[in-house]
């Protein structure tokens, strides 16, 4: 008797019967297709962590040389929203590494005019950007351009508000827990415009545009 593997369990068996004839068997064994797993969730950035800045000898913060502090997915308790006075978010990158002295930029994300959104730094870092204190539990976000006097596209608006529907989400924060750094800074006597979404004539007055945004987001999350 002979036995054949064909392959994924397939078997032919040779067997010489009475006569001195061949006798052939086979033994199939059907292996279902396991079903395709589904496509992971597109996420609402690109994440460019890698390539942005930094500076390993910082002396700023008070904390290791070259590193800001951590905080834990728990510890997370909102966002706040700048504008960064420019689109170049490398050159922000540099500028927060090199005349600013810190380990890497402020800010997060960054969303661009076209409603881009570029994760720069990861959610664990725990940086100073709002006036918040440091260790900082807020994620920051910042966005190209100034918009006190200009108010943002409604690409950027919308790219703002789908990121913080992620956030939001994945940290189960409240609507409410998302702020302007204005509201940050006023309370420890520090006068700022930003982000520009206040009524006139601190900024704008685009916050209702993107409220209603950001309902439309945390709605397809």
């Amino acid at each position: 008797m002979a036995e054949v593997i064909v392959g994924g369990g397939d078997r032919i068996v040779l067997r010489t019967g009475p006569t001195g004839q061949v006798q052939i068997d086979f033994a199939v064994e059907i292996v279902p297709e396991a079903p395709p797993s589904p496509p992971a969730p597109a996420l609402p950035f690109e994440d460019i962590v890698a390539s942005i800045p930094v500076n390993p000898h910082a002396p700023n913060p008070p904390a290791t040389p070259g590193r800001w502090a951590f905080r834990t997915p728990a510890e997370i308790r909102g966002i706040t929203v700048h504008h960064t006075g420019t689109h170049d978010y490398l050159a922000l990158a540099r500028y927060c590494t090199g005349p600013k002295g810190l380990p890497t930029t402020q800010y997060t994300y960054f969303v661009t005019a076209n409603g881009e959104v570029l994760k720069c730094v990861d959610d664990a870092v725990a940086f100073w950007h709002d006036h918040g204190g440091y260790r900082n539990f807020r994620i920051s976000i910042g966005l190209a351009g100034w918009l006190h006097k200009t108010p943002p596209p409604p690409a950027q608006i919308t790219g703002l508000a789908r990121i913080c529907a992620y956030l939001l989400d994945k940290y189960q924060l409240p609507m409410s827990s998302i702020v302007g750094h204005r509201d940050v800074a006023l309370p420890a006597r520090v006068n700022t415009e930003c982000p520009g979404w206040y009524a006139p004539p601190v900024g704008c007055g685009w916050k209702p545009d993107f409220d209603v945004a950001l309902t439309a987001a945390t709605a397809n999350v």
